[in-house]
């Protein structure tokens, strides 16, 4: 009886059921992630400098009924999810790196590319939060942002920042899975993030946009994280009203019945997009997926064989060419003096 349980268990696609497989594989990938510890430490330590570096910079300015300084708040929401996002950069070469590993487990049927995505987005989640909470920390309070409503903003910055994280670590997944040389990777990377800086809303007001752009402005993930995050600080904690700082701040004086917090969302054209707070984390969450489900794809469909293309190629040097021609022809030659010698012995 036990005989044929293991003839049907070898007679399967793959040896272990999904869930079995993907178990084993999340214990594997905590393995790889102990061991690479260093790595591990070096991304806290830069997730704490950026924060200190930004909350520094940024000193006490929120809160502050002052247009500069509530537009150096807005910018730095901007630089925080940017932050947050190319700190996740330095996977994209391990990734490549385990792939030759994962070709050679995914001919031999060891487990499904399904399950292997898997275990490095549950791997992933606790590494992010960390980083999330280390920059948060940092940034939030020596910053001076909105404390009102029991910590909420707080607890709603750091999620914001976990999803931007958790979204800029699945891009980069996707982006290994699809390029064939590092050098590829890092600049399909470095176009991404081009991309999402351009249609943020943040460098260019949304009217300004042209009609043809709008859709990746309003598609754009890190568009929306800034939208959140002007939503936490200024809807909440800016809540006198605009008539008492008419001729103070400019765009008071357009909106003399609204809270300045609002009339300042109002003023930058954020107050539409702002108006369901649940949909941002919605379109970083459905972005995520997507990227995880590319890399999918490209894992399952796409396979790089071969040296890689950044290392020179020996065969294609005309000089070394020239120089093989030349030592085989001493070769031959020497090696017939060889023998002519030890026939004239004879």
């Amino acid at each position: 009886m036990s005989t044929k349980l293991n003839l049907k268990q070898f007679q399967r696609p793959f040896v272990q059921t999904w869930w079995k497989s993907t178990q084993t594989l999340i214990k594997r990938q905590i393995k790889i992630t102990k061991r690479l510890h260093a790595l591990i430490i070096l991304r806290l330590f830069q997730a704490i400098v950026l924060g200190l570096f930004a909350g520094t910079l940024f000193y006490k300015l929120g809160g502050n009924y002052n247009q500069q300084q509530m537009n150096s708040v807005r910018a730095l929401g901007f630089v925080s999810t940017m932050s947050i996002m190319l700190i996740n950069l330095v996977q994209l070469p391990l990734y490549m790196l385990q792939r030759p590993i994962f070709y050679k487990h995914k001919a031999q049927r060891f487990y499904r590319v399904s399950s292997y995505v898997v275990a490095h987005c549950v791997v992933n989640l606790p590494q992010t939060l960390i980083e999330a909470i280390a920059y948060t920390v940092s940034v939030y309070f020596l910053a001076g942002l909105s404390s009102t409503g029991n910590g909420a903003p707080f607890f709603q910055f750091l999620l914001l920042l976990f999803l931007v994280a958790y979204f800029g670590s699945s891009v980069f997944f996707f982006l290994s899975a699809i390029s064939a040389i590092p050098e590829v990777g890092n600049a399909l990377a470095g176009l991404l993030v081009s991309i999402f800086l351009l249609f943020s809303g943040f460098v260019i007001y949304p009217s300004n946009v042209p009609v043809y752009w709008k859709w990746l402005v309003h598609t754009n993930p890190i568009h929306w994280a800034n939208v959140l995050f002007c939503k936490i600080q200024f809807a909440n904690e800016y809540q006198d009203p605009c008539s008492s700082y008419q001729s103070q701040l400019a765009f008071c004086d357009q909106f003399p019945n609204m809270t300045v917090g609002k009339a300042y969302l109002k003023f930058y054209q954020l107050s539409e997009d702002a108006e369901k707070p649940w949909l941002p984390n919605l379109v970083l969450i459905g972005w995520t997926f997507i990227a995880n489900f590319l890399g999918l794809l490209g894992l399952k469909k796409i396979e790089f064989t071969g040296t890689s293309q950044s290392l020179p190629s020996i065969r294609s040097s005309p000089t070394i060419s020239n120089y093989k021609i030349k030592m085989n022809k001493s070769l031959v030659s020497k090696l017939l003096n060889i023998l002519d010698d030890n026939d004239t012995e004879k």
